[in-house]
């Protein structure tokens, strides 16, 4: 039975501990990143001076914080694009959630990335990427129950081989973080393609209650 990540998705948004407004108050500033290729340096310089001319334009701030991701600064990425998104929260599209929540991740602020992921979820319920990034955030800040639904929510979507490896990895981490080490070594013993899950799992006493494997 699959498993509706709608319910899923309101399950997660309870763990979203402050609202997105207290962003600011909580980045924690990194440092410059290396010099720019002069190319990128002029392109900036000229986003820079447009924005100063029209602050409350959407698209050049989204634009802007495109650029500062090609320069690997996340800081500047996350001002630009959080900027973005509170001119105008109903012009935001699931591609601004996504680069802010990994750049807020790359600069320390995982729970504000939890927060991101989620709406992107909101606006594309069936985007498996989304879900990955958000469960690896969720078991980051120490809740792999809630983890583990989020990966078992990406397997019902269907998604690609690549996609699915990522989830047989740290879908097992987040097993074993949960204590349910019977689920985690049948597991890892599918993953080996061998009996030795099985096995293992008769030698600790069969499985426990919880997310399914």
């Amino acid at each position: 039975r699959v498993f509706p990540f709608v319910v899923v998705f309101f399950v997660l948004s309870t763990f979203l501990i402050e609202s997105v407004s207290s962003r600011e108050k909580r980045v924690k500033h990194v440092p410059s990143a290396a010099p720019l290729s002069p190319e990128l340096d002029g392109e900036i310089r000229r986003f820079e001076q447009m924005i100063e001319y029209d602050p409350k334009n959407v698209s050049l701030r989204y634009t802007m914080g495109l650029l500062y991701q090609l320069a690997n600064k996340p800081q500047e990425v996350c001002d630009s694009m959080y900027k973005a998104y509170v001119l105008n929260p109903n012009a935001a599209t699931p591609d601004l959630f996504f680069h802010l929540a990994n750049n807020l991740k790359a600069i320390g602020d995982t729970e504000a990335a939890v927060n991101f992921y989620a709406l992107a979820i909101r606006m594309i319920p069936a985007g498996p990427v989304n879900w990955v990034l958000m469960s690896i955030s969720l078991d980051f800040l120490g809740r792999p129950d809630l983890a583990l639904r989020g990966y078992q929510t990406v397997l019902r979507l269907g998604p690609t081989p690549r996609i699915v490896s990522w989830v047989d990895i740290y879908m097992l981490s987040s097993m074993v973080k949960a204590g349910q080490w019977p689920r985690a070594l049948r597991r890892y013993g599918l993953l080996l393609g061998t009996r030795a899950g099985s096995d293992l799992v008769g030698a600790g006493g069969g499985e426990q209650g919880g997310v399914q494997g």
